[in-house]
């Protein structure tokens, strides 16, 4: 029926694989793009260089996510706690 070999039905399988697994984090990225495309918008109103970083970070997590498929979770986490806790972090202690 099929005139593929073997092996190229492995590496197709494992391709797919991958690609189910990397769906599952499509929601996570998705939220990331939104907060930080907020965190912009933020900053642009009310001029604020650390909230600029803190969503330029967010943003920039979902682009190294995307080269490496194996630690999509991770590199969504990171960008999450530097973009977001890290700028939150730095406002509140320049504040007071």
């Amino acid at each position: 029926m099929h005139d593929r070999p073997a092996e190229t039905l492995e590496t197709a399988a494992r391709d797919l694989d991958v690609v189910q697994a990397n769906t599952n984090w499509a929601q996570a990225a998705i939220w990331s793009l939104i907060y930080g495309l907020t965190m912009l918008y933020c900053a642009s109103l009310v001029r604020s260089r650390v909230v600029f970083i803190g969503g330029a970070i967010l943003i920039a997590s979902i682009v190294a996510a995307n080269y490496s498929p194996a630690y999509v979770g991770y590199i969504l986490a990171g960008g999450n706690l530097c973009g977001m806790a890290a700028t939150g972090i730095v406002l509140m202690t320049a504040r007071r």
